[in-house]
């Protein structure tokens, strides 16, 4: 266990355990450490430390990787390798930039692109469809053809927009 920084009266462990070394009424010393509860925020497992009498909620992933590999860079974000983001032991975890906890994402197929987006009004499916129509229509033609904005079948038909999908995008005619 390692203490938390900034925070005397706390320890974290490697496997993502909180401790307080503190009694309920704080005047005497404990007897041993006492595990915290933890609770989710948006997925994520969170605790709430106590300093100078007032609530601090943390990360725990964040306070893991703070006291085994060092404070967090400029930038930086903590990735988890295995893409839980339950799953807070410190083998789990890095230091990455955005780009990388990005490219987590896709690997662990976590990402939110195309379908898996709350606003996408299309499927993979159609937008196959939609490059293929391309490929012997205008694009104009095409976004009549299917009631669609020209501005839309024009990105998508460009790989502008939807260009995970694997289908060779097609020039503007």
């Amino acid at each position: 266990m390692r203490v938390i920084k900034g925070f005397p009266k706390y320890s974290v462990d490697r496997n993502g355990e909180v401790w307080s070394m503190m009694t309920l009424s704080n005047r005497q010393p404990p007897a041993l450490p006492r595990k915290l509860s933890k609770y989710k925020m948006l997925g994520y497992w969170q605790v709430t430390l106590m300093k100078h009498g007032r609530n601090c909620k943390r990360l725990i992933h964040s306070l893991v990787l703070e006291a085994y590999v060092g404070k967090r860079p400029k930038g930086y974000q903590c990735r988890h390798l295995n893409g839980k983001r339950n799953d807070n032991r410190l083998e789990n975890l890095r230091w990455g930039t955005r780009s990388e906890n990005q490219m987590d994402r896709v690997r662990h197929g976590t990402d939110n692109r195309g379908e898996r987006h709350g606003m996408s009004k299309y499927t993979k499916i159609d937008v196959v469809k939609i490059r293929e129509l391309c490929k012997i229509h205008q694009q104009k033609d095409v976004a009549k053809m299917l009631n669609m904005p020209k501005s839309t079948v024009s990105s998508i038909a460009r790989g502008e927009s939807w260009g995970h999908v694997p289908n060779p995008p097609v020039k503007n005619i």
